[in-house]
């Protein structure tokens, strides 16, 4: 463990560690549908991202993720945070751009 500066009183088991033990709880969760009561800034969208990245980079993985998001930018934002993780990943990510489905509910 290394030694950090600064006024934090509460710091993780594990500082040295990318995830908090609740995102990686949440990524080790495996079923189809995932629930959370959160508050804002917390990183779930985060690693919610890395999750989604890393099974569908799987070998032989052969579904694409969906995400329901509040809005556009909310979506852009999580898509960019996708494209972060397969950059670390040294995966090659293609930009499709933005694909709607429902042209009248705006939905995508």
């Amino acid at each position: 463990m290394s030694k950090r500066k600064g006024n934090a009183k509460n710091l993780p088991a594990n500082p040295d560690a990318i995830f908090l033990p609740f995102q990686s709880a949440w990524i080790k969760d495996d079923n189809r549908l995932k629930l959370m009561e959160k508050s804002r800034q917390i990183g779930l969208s985060w690693s919610t991202a890395y999750a989604a990245d890393e099974r569908t980079a799987a070998a032989g993985a052969r579904h694409d993720q969906w995400v329901s998001s509040r809005d556009d930018l909310q979506a852009r934002l999580f898509v960019e945070d996708c494209k972060m993780w397969a950059g670390i990943m040294n995966m090659a990510a293609k930009d499709l751009g933005e694909m709607v489905l429902d042209e009248e509910k705006r939905i995508s």
